[in-house]
């Protein structure tokens, strides 16, 4: 499968500009004055944006804190599960990686942006970390029903989606492991973990693996 993508088109790239604009002006606001001066009204002031315009690209300030999307799931990355010939854990993982990529603060380069100012919001407002777990659960949810659709599609002739071992009730726990695993592969390489072509979450697969196989 052809890595290339193809370029975005003009609308595409001021869309991105707003995006990025908003959150922008939304960690601006609440690191130097506050997360209760950082008003949805503050943030498209401070943005040059209307109250409207926000919430075309974001459904709370949280979210424009903390730099979330709408959990969806590519074609790219559906096509790129389904065609894996991986061992199933580490597909999974990789489809985690894909939606969380596609669903964070990430900008066009594929690069993590204000990771290191979110973080720092985030420790000084924990209940911030609570929204990011919710939009992990919504994330996970997603995923379980991409899996139960492609599973209705076996019956049509196409490839099972989830093979070597995984069955219909294994794949949420799967699913929340692959999580585990992801996150454990951030914490240890940092935002190079989110890239497609990171070995780190088969690094955390083989520690996880150790772990349990020495039990």
């Amino acid at each position: 499968m052809s890595e290339c993508k193809p370029e975005p088109s003009l609308r595409e790239r001021r869309q991105v500009e707003t995006w990025t604009q908003i959150h922008t002006a939304a960690l601006d606001l609440a690191l130097s004055d506050g997360l209760a001066v950082a008003t949805i009204d503050a943030i498209a002031e401070r943005a040059g944006i209307s109250r409207r315009t926000f919430f075309n690209y974001f459904p709370s300030k949280e979210d424009a804190l903390l730099g979330l999307r709408t959990p969806q799931l590519s074609d790219e990355v559906r096509e790129r599960f389904r065609a894996s010939q991986e061992p199933a854990l580490v597909r999974l993982t990789r489809l985690v990686r894909g939606t969380v990529r596609e669903t964070s603060a990430m900008d066009q380069l594929g690069r993590t942006a204000d990771m290191k100012r979110r973080k720092e919001l985030v420790s000084q407002h924990p209940e911030l970390a609570l929204r990011m777990k919710a939009h992990m659960g919504a994330v996970s949810d997603m995923l379980m029903k991409e899996l139960e659709r492609a599973e209705e599609e076996i019956a049509d002739g196409n490839e099972e989606p989830i093979p070597d071992g995984f069955s219909h009730e294994d794949a949420e726990a799967a699913i929340m492991l692959a999580n585990i695993i992801l996150f454990h592969a951030f914490k240890k390489e940092g935002e190079s973990a989110l890239h497609r072509d990171s070995d780190a979450i088969i690094h955390s697969i083989e520690t996880f693996r150790n772990i349990l196989e020495s039990k």
